[in-house]
């Protein structure tokens, strides 16, 4: 049997979190100004600094400090509309899938800092 999510059912503190923002994160064009406006400001930082560094104005790489600042957030805000998520009887797996954009969202964070850390040591040596 289906089960349909609402606010007159009896949920634990956890389940009423994700359901008291749900006009917010539930909104997709509130999420999508936050994420488009996020996102080109980080790029354009990024850009700017990797533009920066490549034509000797700079000597420091910031676009690597931006976003080993800035990914971690974002997967911190995913990490916390994910265990957020009430579990319930979903035939298309939102919940598994939430579970999998972590994970693998944390296993690309960690890739991307060994690769960042290698570039640096290489640089140095060379």
């Amino acid at each position: 049997m289906n089960q349909c999510i609402n606010l007159s059912q009896a949920y634990t503190s956890d389940d009423t979190w994700f359901l008291a923002r749900r006009q917010k994160y539930g909104n997709q064009r509130y999420i999508m100004n936050i994420t488009i406006c996020t996102l080109c400001i980080v790029s354009g930082f990024s850009l700017l600094s990797a533009f920066l560094y490549e034509f000797d104005v700079t000597s420091v790489k910031g676009f690597i400090f931006i976003n080993i600042v800035v990914i971690p957030l974002l997967i911190f805000f995913e990490f916390v509309v994910y265990r957020n998520l009430p579990v319930f009887y979903d035939n298309i797996f939102l919940f598994r899938e939430a579970q999998i954009i972590v994970y693998s969202d944390c296993f690309m964070f960690v890739l991307y800092v060994i690769t960042a850390i290698l570039n640096e040591v290489l640089d140095e040596s060379a």
